[in-house]
């Protein structure tokens, strides 16, 4: 039981110091005479003086201080002069009898005594205090010097000081505060709030008179904010990032808590005003308008209530230990009296009162504080409130653990910041460790499902993982329910987690998905009784069934999800296509069973134990328990029970056993995790320094080599288990065969693939099975010669197959196959396209023994001619005849490149071979372009995309080489692409583009006829009732709208395909860059996967244009691909011109080069740039002159509003290029004879000229030679105007000469001289303000913002505001000087040049604002 001290003993156990008196520096003042003056140098010796005391953290002497109090003084502390001249806000006035009532403040008196005035009454002396200490003993701790280590926050509080100081013994400065409280208890109080102050941030300082005064308080704290607000403050210490103020945070609590502490062992916590002050300027505080204020505050506050929380644990333990005594005396006194007078009864009701003391302390926090807090607008004060509930439950389980406080942290679970949300689910996990809470069960029930959702779909990934954890402290705990209600099935759709896109996820569930496994295998072994005796090993079968049968059950739980309504579920989970490749691994499973075994590896035993997956899997799981019958089910019982007796029939009984029997569905997922558990084993063990990698490898190697023959003799018949079966065999460690002399077993290894790879057709089969082979061959010296046997003996038997296919016929191209045979020969020909992929089949390809038989390149030619005929049942075949055909000629073309330099005979070989080569290359180019670009056949869809595909291909592979001394097939047979087949080529892909763009407009017709279908199918238009919904025969809306997604984005991957290849063929030269427009135009038309592809093509304009030095070609695509984009809008094949606009700001990026910053690095030549606007400015008007006398106008108004894309063109125009551009445009204009007029309907030409103006005014030149120009045509046609502003019928003024139309802004005075940035702002300013003139030699037709001309003939309006210059409204108009005109176009024509003269008038103008 713990005891308050003696009166002079302390907590920290070290001797209290004689107290004399507190010296505040803050809040004391020392009154003066006013015939006293202090000067500069008395001040800094003074303040010299005081920061030496501060830093040995000596006192003053007692005498000299009462001396100075019996003169009268009340000193303030001094302070140096600089530290005032810094001082930014203002500062609020003391309440003080010498301070100024103006908040002025006064000088600081040096430090020793003054003069007294005659007859002055004498202040009552103060008690002085000592200061606290920073760090324990004199000289132990440094003081926080300057204010600029702390952000501009003074140093002059020692509590503030302390905090900050790292080395300082916050235990000892807390009761060195107690002692200062405890003699003088304002001055104390007042230091205290004072550090709270410069904890907010602020530099006020707190007095004694305003701490005493309660009603004050907000007051107080408006006036502080006041001063804040009008200052820049810097960020409050909470949340700063300078290293002297890290600390701040951990060491706040760790005071209150020590002060705290400490005031209860001495009753000062009961006694004193310490809480009730706290509380009152906290409580105002956290109301404040500032953040820091309020966050600082309920921080404060928050560590407070930890303080108070220790306090009633302390208080809690004496309290049941004093009343085990008292229950044990009463039993010794019988007697009232003796029991009433006995001290242990006072005790207990000292305790009690005092318990419920702090209890009110508690609630008067939470209700002033964090009441109000928890709603806060900032959702950092808002997440520290629910992060300190959170530590108060925990620490104070007994009052803080209760559904009323519960509540607050489940209402943060649906707040709207993902901080606060992350904060609740984080306060919440461990209390469920907090063992007899009866408010869990409620709470949980309540929220259960909230903190479900936030699992399955929240939008940040951090609190998924949090509502995980806490989900998977609920489930240990047992608070879901049973599992016929809600509960079972949340916990299921929680572990298809497991399958989550993300991998943070995966791995977050995974100990939530292992307690359930857990559960059902405790199920399974209980569900059996005591009959059996378990026997080692059968658990692990057991955990191996469940965890199986588990995932089967969420596979068809997700496949339900993904197949309901039209909707996606919420939760993104990865598809059966995924392939997810663990690091260290040949290869992998393209299957959800990877991720999972990835997932749960370090949470259930059963997936790391591969040998008893091993040893399961063996087992025959096709013995059938029929039972249907008592009669049966009695034979069984007799049987099992004989079973059971003896002890020879351990295998057999292995192999019925119905724990570890295993379903189809089982027995597949459970060899994919058997195959994923190798793989994962084999990456750990390489990534594990200390487990030797080779030695893991071998443990599986000698357990597969008996087993594997096992294996594939039992699912041969299945593709699927093959598939997955056929890469084990890459995981095997092959010299052991060698070792362990199993040479024997690595034959049979080789015929178990060669005969999976014979007989099957799945493409996946076949996949793997090349690749283990490739495998085998990769193998040690040791086995080469058992490799080239094994190679040799596969290949003969695949051209042997195919010529037995096509034994007995002569014309293969119009013979007539049965199905049987078609389907033959494709196999034969998937097979050797397979293995050809991967090894060198040229030789046995062109076999043919001397003439005595055909050769396998005649066959397979012959077959690839039957593409002309279009069946479709032979459309695979065909493909992949070209397929193995194209293989053949890309293989010779490497040996080709390999065949180094030799002797003539050499020579005369390698020449046969190239002729050979280029001949078979030529006849495989024939049949591609047939079937890709012909007029002459009808093959298929397919093989047509296949085809092209390959065509493009070949001339890429032998386009001439580009990159000089390096040897390619282009040097040694060039192939290039006439115009013509360009031509074709590029209608071929605008065809596919056209394909898919009707498919994807059927899809959505289909889906709005659904949704039209859904809404109206359920009531009855003619007689208001229902109709009877249909119970078969109509398929659901969803899932007609997710077959055609799903076909939709099939076809979209195979468009892109094509499109990947024709950009490939452009970036390489084979197509011309002309052709990129076919593309181009399009772009934004489709998804957002295909503009991807687009903008590549993009990034080879570019580069083409600047670094290719192929501009001409370059600016001819780019002007087609507009034409073309704005064709389909007219043609309303596109809704809006919101494609067009996109393109033109993604093609105006191929007009320069940028560097990371966006700095413009290189430039495409200036006329290539006009040569873009000039066709598109000529086709526009051509477009208008067309439909502008039309009798519907909707044509004219889309061609109008088409400008619009022509203005993000000039983002990277100079103003040469402008001007140049401008005068085209006038030209067009003119020749067009188009009437422009100053409707709504050319806002958008209007802007294009707009944009062009502003371009050029940008050239001093340009700028220069029109305003020069200009102010000689204005004075030699108009007369002096009179002022615009002026009212009418007011008086004349009298005469003045004439204003400049749009002044020049500078500043009126002498002349003084000006840098060099000046001047250029001064030039870009007259550039900018271009008066009306005529720069092309034509008509301008640009008006101001109102729509409204300017003339000359009423005089120039004088220049506006500043704010309303920003839109650069220059205005040209038409001059009546012809012969000005024209010398101020040759004048702009001739180049560089300008006006050289200042344009600023000789008697500049004041303006006016209107």
């Amino acid at each position: 039981m713990s005891t308050p001290p003696a009166s002079g003993g302390r907590r920290s156990g070290r001797p209290r110091k004689q107290v004399e008196r507190y010296e505040n520096l803050q809040g004391l003042k020392r009154k003066r005479t006013d015939d006293s003056e202090a000067t500069a140098e008395d001040i800094d010796d003074s303040e010299g003086l005081e920061e030496d005391d501060d830093l040995l953290g000596l006192e003053e002497e007692e005498d000299d201080d009462a001396q100075a109090v019996d003169d009268g003084e009340e000193y303030r502390a001094p302070r140096s002069a600089p530290k005032l001249a810094k001082a930014t806000g203002p500062k609020r006035a003391k309440a003080s009898d010498g301070g100024d009532v103006n908040g002025q403040i006064e000088k600081p008196k040096p430090k020793g005594r003054s003069k007294t005035v005659d007859g002055a009454p004498k202040p009552p002396s103060k008690p002085r205090v000592k200061k606290a200490r920073l760090a324990g003993e004199f000289g132990s701790g440094a003081l926080v010097s300057g204010e600029g280590t702390t952000g501009g926050i003074k140093n002059d509080n020692h509590l503030f000081n302390a905090l900050l100081n790292p080395s300082s013994s916050l235990q000892t400065v807390a009761e060195d505060f107690l002692d200062s409280l405890r003699e003088s208890a304002l001055p104390a109080l007042a230091e205290l709030i004072t550090m709270i102050v410069r904890c907010c941030g602020a530099n006020a300082d707190i007095t004694t008179d305003e701490v005493a005064d309660e009603d004050g308080v907000v007051g107080v704290c408006e006036d502080i904010m006041d001063a804040i607000k009008k200052a820049q403050a810097p960020p409050y210490p909470l949340i700063s990032r300078l290293p002297a103020l890290k600390p701040l945070r951990k060491a706040l609590a760790a005071f209150f808590s020590h002060l705290l502490k400490s005031t209860q062992m001495s009753s000062q916590l009961y006694n004193s005003d310490l809480v009730p002050t706290l509380l009152s300027w906290l409580t105002t505080m956290s109301s404040s308008s500032l953040r820091s204020f309020r966050h600082t505050s309920t921080y404060v506050a928050a560590c407070a209530v930890g303080g108070l929380c220790e306090v009633a644990n302390e208080l809690e333990k004496d309290v049941s230990v004093v009343g085990r005594q008292r229950e044990a005396e009463k039993k010794k006194r019988k007697s009232a009296a003796a029991i009433a007078k006995d001290p242990l009864e006072k005790r207990f009701a000292e305790l009690k009162e005092r318990q419920k003391k702090v209890v009110e302390f508690m609630k008067e926090f939470f209700d002033g504080i964090f009441v109000h807090r928890y709603r806060d607008f900032d959702p950092e004060i808002r997440a520290e409130c629910m992060h300190e509930l959170g530590n108060w439950m925990k620490a104070c389980p007994s009052y803080w653990l209760d559904a009323q406080y519960l509540r607050y942290a489940g209402w943060l679970l649906s707040d709207a910041s993902t901080h606060v949300r992350l904060a609740a689910l984080k306060a919440l996990t461990p209390l469920y460790s907090v063992p007899s809470s009866t408010a869990l069960p409620h709470f949980t029930t309540r929220f259960l499902q909230r903190i479900v959702q936030i699992a399955k779909s929240d939008t940040d990934v951090s609190v998924r993982c949090a509502a995980l954890a806490l989900l998977t402290e609920i489930d240990a705990h047992d608070l879901w329910g049973d599992e016929e209600d809600a509960g079972g099935n949340d916990r299921a759709k929680i572990c298809l987690l497991i399958w989550d896109a993300e991998p943070r996820i995966r791995r977050a569930v995974a100990s939530f998905f292992s307690n359930v496994w857990a559960e059902q295998v405790d199920e399974a072994i209980e569900s059996q009784g005591q009959k059996r005796k378990e026997r080692e090993g059968d658990r692990e079968k057991i955990g191996a069934k469940q965890l199986a049968a588990l995932l089967v059950r969420l596979e068809t739980l997700i496949d339900e999800e993904l197949s309901q309504s039209g909707e996606e579920p919420r939760a993104t989970y990865v598809t059966q296509q995924v392939s997810a490749r663990l690091s260290g691994s040949p290869s992998a499973a393209e299957s959800r069973v990877v991720l999972a075994v990835d997932a749960l590896w370090n949470n259930i035993d059963s997936v790391r134990e591969w040998d008893s997956l091993l040893e399961l899997l063996l087992l025959d799981h096709t013995i059938s328990d029929d039972s249907s019958s008592p009669r049966k089910r009695k034979k069984a019982a007799r049987k099992e029970a004989q079973l059971n007796d003896a002890d020879t029939a351990d295998e057999e009984r292995e192999q019925v056993d119905v724990r570890w029997r295993l379903e189809e569905r089982e027995e597949t997922l459970l060899l994919e995790v058997f195959g994923s558990s190798l793989i994962k084993a084999i990456a750990e063990a390489e990534a594990d320094k200390k487990v030797e990698a080779d030695d893991v490898k071998g443990d599986i190697t000698r357990a597969l080599i008996p087993a594997l023959p096992k294996l594939f003799a039992k699912y041969q018949t299945d593709a699927g288990r093959i598939a997955d079966l056929l890469m084990i065999p890459r995981l095997l460690d092959l010299d052991l065969y060698v070792e362990m002399r199993e040479t024997n077993a690595y034959d049979q290894l080789w015929d178990d693939v060669s005969q999976q790879f014979q007989k099957q057709t799945d493409p996946t089969v076949l996949h793997n099975s090349v690749g283990t082979i490739t495998y085998l061959l990769t193998s040690g010296a040791s086995l080469v010669n058992i490799n080239s046997r094994k190679m040799s003996e596969l290949e003969d038997e695949l051209f042997a197959s195919l010529r037995e296919a096509v034994a007995g016929r002569d014309e293969l191209e119009l013979a007539n196959f049965e199905e049987d045979e078609i389907h033959a020969l494709s196999a034969v020909a998937t097979r050797l396209a397979y293995l050809f992929a991967t090894r060198d089949l040229t030789a046995a390809m062109e076999e043919d023994e001397g003439g005595k038989q055909s050769s396998a390149w005649d066959i397979l030619c012959a077959l690839a001619e039957r593409g002309r005929l279009g069946y479709k049942d032979e459309e695979m075949m065909i493909d992949q005849c070209l397929r193995t055909l194209n293989l053949h000629v890309v293989w010779k073309t490497r040996k080709l490149l390999a065949a180094p330099a030799s002797a003539e005979n050499v020579e005369a070989e390698d020449n046969a071979f190239k002729r050979s080569l280029e001949d078979q290359r030529n006849t495989l180019l024939e049949k591609l372009t047939e079937y890709a670009v012909g007029t002459q056949s009808n093959p298929r869809e397919a093989l047509r995309r296949s085809s092209f595909h390959t065509l493009l291909t070949l001339y890429i592979l032998f386009s001439p080489s580009q990159m000089p001394g390096k040897k390619t097939p282009g040097d040694l047979l060039p192939l290039s692409l006439d115009d013509q087949l360009q031509y074709r080529c590029a209608g071929f892909m605008q065809a596919e583009i056209e394909k898919y763009a009707d498919e994807v407009a059927e899809g959505r017709n289909d889906d709005e006829e659904q949704a039209q279908d859904e809404e109206g199918s359920d009531v009855d238009m003619d007689g208001g009732e229902e109709k009877p919904k249909e119970k078969a025969g109509r398929p659901k809306p969803g899932n007609n709208s997710r077959d055609t997604s799903q076909s939709l984005s099939g076809r979209e991957y195979i468009l892109c395909t094509v499109i990947a290849i024709f950009i490939r063929a452009i970036r390489i030269g084979v197509l011309h860059i002309r052709h990129s427009a076919v593309l181009l135009a399009h772009f934004g038309r489709f998804s957002s996967t295909i503009d991807l592809c687009m903008k590549s093509l993009v990034d080879v304009l570019r580069e083409e244009g600047i670094r290719g030095k192929n501009g001409e070609a370059v600016a001819v695509a780019i002007a087609r691909s507009l034409e073309d984009s704005f064709e389909l809008y007219l043609d309303s094949t596109v809704r809006t011109n919101e494609d067009a606009f996109a393109l033109a700001k993604t093609l105006s990026t191929v007009f320069v080069i940028r560097s990371g910053h966006f700095a413009i690095l290189k430039r495409m030549p200036s006329a290539f740039v006009v040569t873009v606007h000039r066709d598109c400015i000529g086709w526009l008007f051509a477009k208008l002159q067309t439909s502008v006398n039309l009798p519907n106008k909707k044509r004219r108004n889309k061609v109008a509003s088409l400008w619009k894309c022509m203005v993000p063109m000039l983002s990277t125009a100079e103003p040469r290029e402008a001007l140049q551009i401008k005068r085209h445009l006038d030209n067009a204009e003119k020749e067009s004879k188009v009437e422009i007029t100053e409707g709504k309907l050319w806002e958008h030409l209007r802007a294009y000229e707009k944009r062009l103006v502003n371009i050029m005014s940008k050239d001093k030149a340009i700028g220069e030679a029109a305003k020069a120009a200009t102010r000689k045509a204005t004075q030699a046609a108009r007369p002096p105007a009179s002022d615009p502003i002026a009212p009418e019928d007011s008086s004349p003024t009298p005469p003045r000469p004439q204003p400049r139309p749009r002044p020049v802004r500078k500043e009126t005075g002498p002349p003084a001289e000006t840098d060099e940035s000046t001047q250029s702002q001064e030039r870009e300013d007259v550039a900018m303000l271009l008066p009306p003139a005529e720069i092309n030699g034509t008509s301008t037709r640009l008006t101001n913002g109102k729509g409204s001309r300017h003339a000359l003939s009423n005089g120039q309006k004088r220049a506006r505001d500043e704010e309303e210059e920003e839109s650069f409204n220059l205005n040209l108009a038409a001059s009546d000087d012809d012969e000005e005109q024209r010398a101020l176009n040759d004048l702009i024509e001739s180049g560089i040049g300008g006006a050289s003269e200042p344009v600023g008038p000789s008697n500049p103008v004041k303006r006016r604002r209107r």
